[in-house]
């Protein structure tokens, strides 16, 4: 957990519950509506209030060595907020920027962001699935093998829907239920 994110988003009113109004991670466009890549500076966005917040790095986020439960069917209601938070913020991403990505990139994505937690990479998502992992670890403890679990887990979804090299069906059944309409 990282109290400055905490004392940020309870100055603005948005408390880290795990209920309908979990804070997920706001697609930012520029002028061309295009979407930035984000960093360290991201808006987090709850109950309707926006707020702007500094996320520390994931390898900096690890906390104690709780074990997960395995995940053979999705998450235990224990892990689903933490699901939502990555899986929100994915769907938001590609409705906002027009763009479904394909299972195959999902599930790349994914396995990158286990490996890599603190890398980089040349599609602008990356930056949005890590900001929303750093999110919900700013405001949970959350261990080096539940963030690897969850992160498998992603993947494995991503992989379980596709039937092929274009398939976007992660998206349409998993994913787009989550998003948040624009505005």
């Amino acid at each position: 957990m990282n109290s400055s994110v905490i004392q940020a988003l309870e100055q603005a009113g948005v408390g880290p519950d795990p209920g309908i109004n979990f804070p997920f991670i706001g697609v930012q466009v520029d002028a061309d509506d295009e979407i930035r890549e984000i960093e360290d500076q991201v808006v987090v966005v709850a109950g309707g209030v926006a707020t702007p917040v500094t996320l520390p790095s994931i390898t900096s986020l690890w906390t104690g060595d709780r074990t997960p439960p395995p995940f053979p069917r999705g998450p235990t209601p224990e892990y689903l907020a933490f699901f939502v938070v990555i899986e929100r913020t994915a769907s938001n991403f590609c409705v906002i920027g027009g763009r479904i990505v394909t299972d195959k990139e999902f599930e790349r994505l994914y396995d990158l962001l286990r490996r890599r937690p603190d890398g980089s990479d040349s599609e602008p998502l990356f930056s949005y699935l890590q900001a929303a992992v750093r999110l919900y670890m700013s405001l949970r403890d959350v261990s080096r093998a539940e963030f690897d679990a969850v992160l498998r887990r992603l993947a494995q979804s991503a992989r379980t829907f596709s039937d092929g090299y274009t398939s976007r069906n992660y998206f349409a059944r998993a994913l787009e239920p989550l998003s948040t309409p624009r505005d």
